[in-house]
């Protein structure tokens, strides 16, 4: 579920990114740079919001939508903190992204535009634990770190 959007594998790159920074390997911080993948992340975030809230009329869980905004945004902050705006290399590494994003989907055959527009994303997170408790997706990454978080509640309230 969670790798069927671009934004599950552009979070990816900035990660790998993000630890070849704080560990100084050149080689990745010399061959990868995320600065147009760490834009689109965050303004695809917001059009494809602005998509469902305006024109669909689709209302958020309040808490749900901080989690994306959190999820999209802090990528760009810290690109942005770590003064890190150089433009070698990011359109290649924004290329790359896509089309193993594309030959992902293409291999799992599904389409981009049933992701976005026909699928739609979960709007509260009853939604998200109704989407992880199907079979086939009970498994995926996203439905694991929300079962721990749940467990973790949990284990607080009582």
């Amino acid at each position: 579920m969670i790798f069927n959007y671009i934004s599950s594998w552009w979070v990816i790159f900035f990660y790998i990114w993000f630890l070849g920074y704080l560990l100084k390997i050149k080689m990745i911080t010399d061959n990868v740079n995320v600065y147009y993948i760490t834009m689109l992340l965050f303004f695809g975030f917001m059009g494809i919001n602005f998509y469902y809230t305006q024109y669909l009329k689709r209302t958020f869980e309040p808490s749900l939508w901080l989690f994306l905004l959190y999820y999209h945004l802090v990528p760009l902050i810290i690109i942005i903190g770590s003064n890190k705006r150089i433009h070698k290399n990011a359109l290649i590494t924004l290329v790359i992204s896509v089309i193993i994003y594309i030959f992902y989907m293409t291999y799992k055959k599904q389409s981009i535009y049933d992701v976005y527009f026909i699928k739609k994303i979960p709007k509260d997170w009853n939604e998200v634990n109704v989407r992880c408790k199907s079979e086939k997706n009970k498994d995926k990454i996203f439905c694991q770190l929300i079962s721990y978080k749940q467990r973790f509640l949990e284990q607080d309230i009582l």
